[in-house]
């Protein structure tokens, strides 16, 4: 919205009024709504953001148990604030009970904005061999994951 529609909208009584200046490209990437003939063509309408996460100081053991009752294979590793540092595969579970997920994580994982195409995605998973992957806002906070479907 330009500056002048967002003072305009004040004017008119509407408190919560903002100028967003990044574009429709960094709004799409932050996993916010958006509408119109190509919205149902980027990730961001697949979008699974119920996934199993965990945290650095966690045990594999525990990941394990957490990722395997919601049918995960994988589990994003996360900090306080939503931003993702590394993903733990089904693989690495596999470690001894103890393991911290830190020593098991992959710290640079694979990861698509929302705005992403779904047939470029699909192609992305072709190539890495994945049935998902991360979905992440323009600033790595995780927004949830893009699954092939059927799968």
């Amino acid at each position: 919205m330009s500056p002048r529609a967002a003072w305009r909208l004040e004017s008119l009584g509407f408190s919560n009024v903002f100028d967003y200046m990044a574009g429709k490209l960094d709004w799409i990437a932050f996993g916010l709504p958006v509408e119109g003939e190509e919205s149902g063509r980027v990730v961001a309408e697949r979008l699974l953001r119920e996934w199993p996460f965990c945290q650095l100081a966690e045990t594999t053991s525990t990941v394990k148990q957490r990722a395997q009752a919601a049918g995960a294979r994988f589990c994003p590793v996360l900090n306080d604030e939503g931003v993702v540092l590394g993903v733990v595969e089904e693989g690495d579970w596999e470690a001894p009970e103890r393991t911290p997920v830190e020593d098991v994580m992959d710290p640079a994982p694979t990861t698509l904005r929302p705005g992403y195409s779904i047939a470029d995605a699909i192609e992305r998973l072709d190539r890495y061999k994945k049935d998902a992957i991360l979905v992440t806002s323009s600033d790595g906070k995780f927004l949830g994951v893009f699954r092939r479907v059927g799968r």
